[in-house]
């Protein structure tokens, strides 16, 4: 049932390519095995969202990885073809399974920094990107939180630029 309510909830909306970068925010990527599946593939659909992501860290928007939903930041390069989580703190989710290893071992290899859920905090914000292991009122309330900084810093910087001209 859930999952065709989920479906139902979808039909009509945008296609990852139709969706502009500066319109959102946030981007929450969320878990699931499938998920964790999908974000690993080459398809059209998961390279568009790698694309979009890279375009979204790039105009320093908020991205959020909940659980498996972390694996959809492993491919993803800004601007510069650099990977958007190198020398980031990243949370990953671990069920003891041989999946949620060789995640962690993939992070490391791009130059993230790993954290294992259950060892400590359950969320891990850096800079822009924050992983968490579930989507929490405590994730939410970071997501907002930087939100909220990040519009008051672009706000202090479009006014000290337009007193320049």
């Amino acid at each position: 049932a859930g999952t065709k309510m989920v479906r139902n909830s979808l039909r009509g909306s945008s296609s990852v390519y139709d969706v502009k970068a500066r319109t959102y925010q946030v981007v929450i990527l969320l878990g699931g095995r499938k998920a964790h599946k999908c974000y690993q593939t080459n398809t059209v659909s998961a390279l568009g969202l790698r694309e979009l992501l890279g375009r979204h860290f790039d105009d320093d928007n908020v991205i959020v990885g909940v659980g498996e939903g972390v694996t959809g930041l492993l491919n993803v390069v800004d601007h510069r073809n650099k990977p958007i989580v190198r020398g980031k703190n990243v949370l990953v989710y671990h069920t003891h399974t041989h999946e949620n290893n060789e995640t962690s071992a993939a992070f490391e290899r791009i130059g993230a920094k790993v954290s294992v859920s259950g060892k400590g905090s359950n969320l891990i914000r850096d800079g822009n990107i924050i992983t968490a292991t579930s989507c929490s009122d405590e994730v939410m309330m970071s997501v907002h939180e930087h939100i909220v900084q990040s519009t008051a810093q672009k706000r202090l910087l479009a006014a000290a630029s337009s007193r320049k001209h």
